[in-house]
């Protein structure tokens, strides 16, 4: 998701300059596989939003999680949520620059067969 978040806001800022657009945050994350017969890896996280080029933590806490299905061969797929804040974006207006950070909620989902040969993978997202 963090790449999707760079490519939009890189894309669409305009004449926006759009900051901090690195793929890491500071953060938390924690993950747990189950061992049932069909498996599924619970992961969750807290992560500032600031990115790898400006490693500060601040006020604004984004929250992830997501529930992938299947084993590493065969079908599978996955769900996941994003809820927080987009990198920090400096507009030019009369009189100097304002800054803000917008909201931002997405969500995604995927489906894969995985096999030796080949992986076949379909994605959706908001």
């Amino acid at each position: 998701m963090s790449t999707y978040i760079t490519g939009y806001h890189g894309a669409n800022a305009g004449g926006d300059y759009v900051s901090s657009l690195g793929s890491r945050d500071i953060g938390l994350r924690i993950s747990y596989d189950t061992r049932w017969k069909v498996p599924f890896k619970f992961t969750a996280g807290l992560f500032n939003g600031t990115g790898a080029a400006n490693p500060v933590w601040d006020k604004g806490v984004n929250l992830i999680g997501r529930i992938d299905i299947g084993a590493k061969k065969g079908f599978g797929g996955a769900v996941s949520h994003y809820n927080g804040e987009a990198p920090s974006v400096t507009r030019a207006e009369a009189g100097g620059f304002t800054s803000y950070r917008p909201s931002l909620v997405m969500w995604g989902a995927e489906l894969r067969y995985n096999s030796d040969r080949y992986i076949i993978e379909g994605e959706v997202g908001q």
